[in-house]
This record gives structure tokens, sequence and C-alpha cells, in this order.
């Protein structure tokens, strides 16, 4: 879960090293992770 957590947070400081959609998938993907916690 941290390494999950740390990507989110370089993704956080460099918000140009993914794609828009790509980006929001991800984020997408997060979130759905937390939600079956």
């Amino acid at each position: 879960m941290n390494m999950i957590l740390e990507q989110l947070h370089i993704d956080l400081v460099e918000p140009m090293s993914l794609p828009s959609l790509a980006k929001s998938l991800y984020v997408i993907v997060i979130i759905d992770e937390y939600s079956c916690m």
C-alpha cells in the first residue's frame, strides 16, 4: 500500500509525468482500491 501512496505522491509532485487520460484512470483505480478496503 505504501508503494501506491508513494507513486501517487510522485505523480502529484510531477503532474506532467503521465498523460491526462492515464492519470484519470490511475486515480479511478486508486479510489476503487480504497472503496474495496
